[in-house]
């Protein structure tokens, strides 16, 4: 059998993330990638900006449509004042370089999550694998954990949600690379039920 062989299941990979615009050169406009799962101060994170410029934000906050203009931005962090329960429309003016990240934050400026798809259809394969693990005691137990096996294409991530035929996992680790002769072959993860 050959290995894509192996990868008999498909599932849909998803990650907890404050970004509701993910790192994207900026442009006169900005398409927003998630929306937000509650409502949210914005943080504008710019790195390497030219010209000084300003970001209008565009949506609904306290169930009135209305927007809010940053202005006179450099490369850092600005919050928004105003708290979106959703966002319409970004522009922006005055850069002639630069990239920018928009993530949602609490009053405290804790970081709120949205749910990002990274993968539909996957191809993958969950299995039980027997580990032994040694106690303080003597001898030693086992015990049995899954693991989710992916091509090289697909590394997953530390609190990563894998759903497979309507059951759904987490990740426990970051990916493990399985290396073939010369490069990474397949990625192993070890996962546990939640859902």
């Amino acid at each position: 059998m050959s290995f894509s062989g192996l990868l008999n299941q498909i599932a849909t990979v998803t990650r907890l993330t404050d970004q509701i615009v993910d790192s994207v050169s900026i442009a006169a406009s900005v398409s927003v990638d998630r929306q937000l799962a509650e409502a949210a101060y914005l943080d504008v994170i710019l790195t390497n900006s030219a010209g000084g410029g300003y970001f209008t934000i565009v949506g609904y906050v306290d169930g009135v449509f209305t927007g809010e203009t940053l202005s006179g931005l450099t490369d850092g962090t600005t919050r928004t004042q105003s708290r979106f329960s959703s966002v319409s429309a970004i522009t922006t003016g005055g850069f002639t370089a630069g990239t920018a990240v928009i993530a949602a934050r609490s009053l405290e400026g804790s970081p709120l999550y949205q749910t990002k798809t990274l993968y539909t259809n996957m191809r993958c394969r969950r299995y039980k694998k027997q580990f032994t693990q040694y106690t303080f005691a003597p001898g030693e137990s086992e015990t049995d954990r899954y693991v989710v096996m992916s091509d090289a294409n697909h590394p997953l991530q530390r609190g990563d949600r894998i759903t497979i035929s309507g059951v759904v996992d987490q990740a426990r680790t970051h990916s493990i690379p399985i290396r073939g002769s010369s490069s990474v072959h397949h990625y192993e993860t070890e996962i546990q039920r939640i859902l």
